[in-house]
């Protein structure tokens, strides 16, 4: 057998062998630990078995010792294996190879320097792995490919989002929801988290888009409460302003914009609004107003000017002439369609004001100096705006042209309705008519199958054996009164133009037999009836002064009675006039 020396004073290894030709002994080094690894070898120079250090290698194991090889480190060779071995002729030869535990020397790439290894791997039931997982890596800002293709990334699911690490810079998989959603952090740009945000969202919806009451969602627009009123500046955001019950402060503007100032908030709560200065306007000089003089005989000619937007027209004029001043109004800015055309006549030295209502869109206003001399000292002023009608005696218009759209005529410029009754007008008389014992009915009128009758007045007197003050009961009523004994008391018009009457008068001596259906009584009084040698007392019961309006029959069987209320009559005289209208 073999001595296998070692020694480690200078980290050096010593193999002592015997072979045919002799004993040599080969150096060989080892690590700095003085650990040798050995690869032991056959004869023939094939390796037998591999043991680490510390465990024991028997003759079966080694063999023959003149044929022992042992497999050690060799720093010089850049760290491979180095076989040091005996060869039957005695001498040492020395080979570097890496083989597997069959013995199989293991291949490298020759390509390059450096001879990398070959690897294989295998799972566990020794099956080699030739795929592995992962994707396809990327250049940052590199060019993006067509197609590319990568590694499809993959949440942990989290349904409480917390905190998974406690030291900054730990890795962390990124956590999702169970719909496989990622949850997303905002940051600022420079880099501290957001987790809050202005509102809470709301409902947008298309302009113009149909609203459903109950059904359609909308956001509700919220304001600040705020006592003062802080002003911006233009360009700035602000929040709108609240009351203390939660209504918006409102700013009134006219249609050009312009804040309209409020007076007051009257007791039934409706604003009194004060015109701004902006509501009116002065029409510019050469347009509708002038200080030019004017020569005799010639004209100023306004130019047409756009009042569409304006309700009222002021005019001021004075000059040392007389003149004729035109207001003309227009539908269309090249004066063909005037539809209004209003002409005044202007003495000498007399201040003349006037304003209208502005129905065409354009305006002119027009003066001729018919005076024998040229003007000194003419100035006409119009202005547009919200300013009301007045008078040569500035006061309010009244209208006398028309009643409920008929126009009215004129005779020596009284309108005709201020002269006699143009609606045809009657009276019907019974005259000291005996009065039954017990009188109900006495008078009556009833109405017309083609006129509508209009019951203006009543007037009555009588006398009695006995003065009394009796009941005069006035009734209406919706059919008429049957039997009994009656005479007509006529329908005679006021005018000989007018058509016979066609309402129906009557007088009663023997009360009806049935009185018509009561629709309720409309008037009631005492009448102090004296003896036949006494002073009558008149009852003139004007029924439209009275009530605001006349008593108004339509059809046959409406009517007017006057009753007696049933009280006994002895020697009663009575007279009654009925005064009424046809239309």
């Amino acid at each position: 057998m073999a001595d296998l020396d070692i020694t480690q004073a200078s980290k050096m290894v010593s193999i002592t062998g015997s072979s045919s030709t002799g004993v040599e002994q080969t150096p060989v080094q080892s690590t700095s630990q003085g650990g040798l690894h050995a690869n032991l070898r056959d004869a023939s120079g094939n390796e037998l078995v591999s043991k680490q250090i510390g465990t024991q290698v028997t003759s079966t194991d080694v063999g023959l010792v003149t044929n022992s090889v042992l497999h050690a480190w060799s720093t010089a060779g850049g760290g491979a294996f180095v076989d040091v071995k005996a060869n039957p002729s005695g001498s040492l030869m020395t080979s570097a190879s890496v083989a597997d535990g069959s013995g199989n020397n293991v291949t490298s790439h020759s390509a390059g320097a450096s001879r990398g290894l070959d690897v294989s791997i295998i799972d566990g039931s020794g099956n080699q792995i030739t795929s592995f997982g992962g994707g396809t890596q990327y250049t940052e800002d590199a060019a993006a490919a067509a197609d590319p293709v990568g590694t499809v990334p993959i949440l942990v699911r989290a349904d409480t989002p917390a905190a998974v690490t406690t030291t900054n810079g730990d890795n962390v998989a990124q956590r999702g929801t169970n719909y496989g959603a990622a949850y997303v952090q905002v940051v600022n740009s420079s880099g501290t988290l957001i987790d809050t945000f202005g509102g809470s969202g709301g409902t947008a919806a298309a302009d113009k888009a149909a609203f459903t009451y109950g059904t359609t969602s909308n956001t509700p627009v919220g304001g600040v409460y705020q006592d003062t009123s802080p002003s911006l500046t233009a360009g700035q955001e602000g929040a709108v302003r609240l009351t203390a019950n939660r209504a918006f402060h409102t700013n009134l503007r006219d249609v050009n914009g312009n804040p309209v100032s409020v007076a007051q908030v009257s007791t039934d709560y409706h604003l009194e609004v004060m015109q701004s200065s902006t509501d009116f306007y002065l029409s510019a000089a050469g347009q509708n107003s002038s200080t030019t003089n004017l020569a005799a005989a010639a004209t100023f000619f306004g130019s047409i000017e756009d009042v569409f937007a304006q309700q009222n027209y002021s005019i001021l004029f004075k000059a040392d002439q007389p003149v004729t001043l035109n207001i003309k109004q227009y539908i269309d800015a090249a004066g063909t369609y005037k539809v209004v055309d209003n002409q005044f006549t202007i003495p000498a030295n007399t201040g003349w004001a006037r304003s209208g209502v502005m129905n065409g869109n354009y305006l002119q206003v027009t003066v001729t100096n018919t005076g024998a001399s040229t003007t000194t000292s003419l100035n006409l002023n119009t202005a547009y705006g919200t300013i009301a009608p007045s008078t040569a005696l500035n006061n309010l218009p009244v209208s006398l042209q028309e009643i409920d759209g008929t126009a009215l005529s004129y005779t020596t410029g009284i309108p005709t309705f201020l002269q006699a009754p143009t609606r045809a007008t009657y009276a019907a008389v019974a005259q000291s008519t005996t009065l039954a014992a017990t009188p109900t009915d006495v008078f009556t009128i009833y109405g017309s199958a083609t006129k509508t009758v209009k019951v203006q007045r009543i007037i009555m007197s009588g006398t009695q054996t006995t003065a009394a003050a009796r009941d005069i009961i006035i009734n209406l009523r919706s059919t008429a009164n049957t039997g009994g004994t009656s005479a007509s008391m006529g329908a005679r018009p006021l005018d000989s133009t007018y058509a016979a009457g066609t309402a129906t008068t009557l007088t009663y001596t023997a009360n009806p037999t049935a009185l018509g259906t009561s629709v309720g009584s409309i008037y009631s009084a005492k009448l102090l009836i004296p003896t036949s040698t006494g002073q009558p007392s008149v009852l003139d019961l004007n029924l439209a002064q009275t009530f605001g309006s006349p008593v108004v029959l339509r059809g046959t069987a409406q009517g007017l009675c006057v009753n007696f209320n049933s009280v006994t009559s002895t020697g009663g005289a009575v007279s009654c006039v009925f005064i009424w209208t046809e239309e």
